[in-house]
């Protein structure tokens, strides 16, 4: 399959994979505030989880070349049963079960997981069967939802396909499961999510402790900007596999930069307008302050895409301890933040939060990227 078919198909998974969590935000915004709220912190609570994965085997995986499913299953068994790893698990499923009910708890479990099928799923250039999960899980939701049940369980319903379809898979994978990870990387892979958790999710968290209202329209707005997060994730999926190939990309890494910062800002921007003037419309409220709200979130977004090809480079160049720093470094930054929203009046603490998030990445790109050219020389 051609460059272009490969792209396009991938794009499509994701825009459906957008549209689907889009759908859930709105469907759930009739019901509830609430709802909303537990789904994206539970949501929030599963991405932090794939995080560690990503960063601990998925990133390793698509940047060796390799395309064995039982040497990228060895690699994320390691992950997940690194013990500080699974004790997160372990306490997030409890929280979620206790907190929101078993029906969320397969929210959690999906999103945590699927990335590990779908990474395998493109590296050996199976773009068709990658978007059978999505549609698995839309038919399922919105069968749920047509006939007015608990359309939360479709993630149960999707959870179980992708567990016996990721099986069948490594049955029938018969390579040698060949060692990829660094011993350190389960500590470097924990670090780096720990920090980077504290100010990409620990928002949500934060919020939904002052006000749970709060923390449903952090959700809602960052809903909107769904569309500019699956170019971004389309592009760092694409650079990550093309660093595997060679010294060009790091040589020609400005232009990828430079090519990443335009293309996704300008998207954001048009997302921003977008969002705030059919705010209304799409979830049935207008907070006072929706204007700011939607600018600082879109610096934010900025800043969230424009380091992906930079955390490329480093584990391309197997320094990851680079990110690790500056992003240790973010983290001591936020909880910094994070104590002085208290001191802050409650309806002013989600424009708060994203201003200092907004300085945060500002901060920890510029540090990233002015270290590049000391490694690329090295390339």
């Amino acid at each position: 399959m051609n460059l272009f078919g490969q792209r396009g198909l991938l794009l499509f998974e994701q825009v459906l994979s957008s549209a689907f969590n889009f759908f859930v935000v709105v469907a759930l915004s009739q019901k509830s505030q609430q709802q909303v709220a537990n789904f994206g912190l539970i949501y929030s609570f599963a991405l932090v989880y794939a995080a560690l994965i990503k960063n601990g085997a998925l990133n390793l995986y698509l940047t060796s070349g390799i395309q064995s499913l039982r040497s990228l299953n060895s690699l994320v068994l390691k992950v997940v049963f690194n013990k500080l790893n699974l004790a997160m698990l372990i306490s997030v499923m409890i929280f979620i079960w206790l907190q929101a009910g078993t029906a969320f708890l397969f929210v959690f479990v999906y999103y945590s997981l699927v990335d590990v099928y779908k990474i395998h799923l493109f590296a050996t250039g199976r773009f068709f069967e990658n978007l059978l999960s999505v549609f698995v899980l839309f038919l399922s939701f919105g069968a749920l939802y047509f006939f007015e049940t608990e359309s939360i369980y479709g993630f149960l319903v999707a959870s179980v396909w992708l567990f016996v379809r990721y099986f069948i898979l490594l049955h029938n994978d018969k390579g040698q499961v060949i060692e990829l990870a660094p011993e350190k990387l389960s500590r470097d892979s924990f670090l780096m999510t720990l920090s980077y958790t504290s100010y990409s999710h620990g928002p949500l968290w934060l919020l939904y402790f002052i006000d749970a209202t709060l923390a449903a329209v952090f959700v809602q707005v960052r809903n909107i900007f769904q569309p500019a997060q699956i170019l971004s994730r389309v592009l760092d999926i694409f650079e990550k596999k093309a660093s595997s190939g060679g010294s060009s990309y790091y040589s020609n890494f400005n232009r990828v930069f430079l090519l990443n910062a335009s293309f996704l800002t300008l998207t954001t921007v048009i997302l921003s307008l977008f969002g705030y003037f059919l705010f209304e419309t799409l979830y049935g409220d207008h907070p006072a302050t929706l204007a700011v709200t939607f600018g600082l979130y879109a610096l934010v977004c900025i800043g969230t895409f424009i380091s992906r090809p930079i955390e490329t480079f480093f584990y391309g160049v197997k320094r990851i301890d680079v990110l690790v720093r500056t992003r240790l470094i973010a983290a001591f930054s936020f909880v910094m933040l994070a104590v002085s929203v208290f001191f802050a009046p409650s309806q002013y603490a989600l424009n708060f939060m994203l201003a200092g998030l907004s300085v945060v990445w500002l901060a920890i790109n510029f540090l990233n990227f002015s270290c590049v050219k000391d490694y690329r020389d090295d390339c």
